[in-house]
């Protein structure tokens, strides 16, 4: 279901933690990424199945519905999605779960942007802006 030419740059960003997320989506944004922010597993499906993005990153431990559920019914959904998961949990078997169950990369928090970025399937497209990683 997912295609190149729907959300072809387009990216929902799930955390509870609103700092977090707004930095990773605005890091995004500046590269030329469309954002769909959510805050829990539960908007990140809706956001998922309206918005048909290119990607998601996605918090495992949030309220409503956690990361590894949402990601199995975004698997299930469509087995093609990119998912990166960005996790606090210092428990590797708990990211190895994630990559198990579909998650394209696993991402220890707090993850660096550009980190995020390259993960992302689009990433080998993006522009290259030497000494952009320094700026801040």
């Amino acid at each position: 279901m997912t295609t190149p030419e729907a959300g072809s740059k387009r990216v929902v960003v799930v955390d509870d933690d609103a700092e977090l997320r707004s930095i990773t989506s605005e890091y995004l944004r500046s590269h030329g990424v469309e954002v769909i922010e959510a805050t829990n597993g539960l908007e990140a499906l809706l956001y998922f199945k309206r918005s048909r993005p290119a990607a998601v990153v996605l918090d495992l431990q949030m309220p409503r519905l956690g990361g590894l559920d949402a990601l199995k019914r975004m698997v299930a959904y469509d087995p093609a999605v990119h998912v990166v998961v960005v996790t606090g949990e210092a428990n590797a078997d708990l990211r190895r779960q994630a990559i198990a169950l579909g998650a394209k990369a696993a991402l220890a928090k707090p993850a660096a942007p550009p980190d995020i970025l390259s993960a992302l399937p689009f990433a080998s497209s993006q522009p290259s802006t030497p000494g952009a990683a320094g700026s801040g």
